[in-house]
């Protein structure tokens, strides 16, 4: 499967850091942080400039993205082992709800 997993070591999650700085601190002094900000991903609707130089609105290209992929995007089809393990995911969910 090439789903992209969450880095959820200590260092990527910088708990230390955020214990230190706090709920109203500042985490651009951080050394954590500007070791790690370059290697931050920010999403393609936030950085496509026009020909003007100025940026399109993420919201008019996040629709334009969903429309893109509710036409487009043809998922793989769950293995017969995922189906039946779902299946009994939900039959144990409706037998504890009723």
């Amino acid at each position: 499967e090439n789903a992209a997993m969450l880095d959820t070591s200590t260092e990527n999650m910088a708990l230390d850091v955020i214990k230190k700085v706090g709920p109203r601190g500042h985490y651009l002094g951080q050394k954590h942080t500007r070791e790690f900000m370059h290697k931050f991903d920010y999403s393609e609707l936030l950085n496509i400039p026009t020909k003007d130089g100025a940026y399109r609105d993420p919201i008019e290209m996040a629709i334009e993205k969903t429309d893109w992929i509710l036409e487009n995007h043809k998922p793989e089809p769950l293995s017969e082992v995922k189906q039946n393990e779902l299946k009994k995911i939900i039959k144990m969910a409706e037998g504890e709800l009723g």
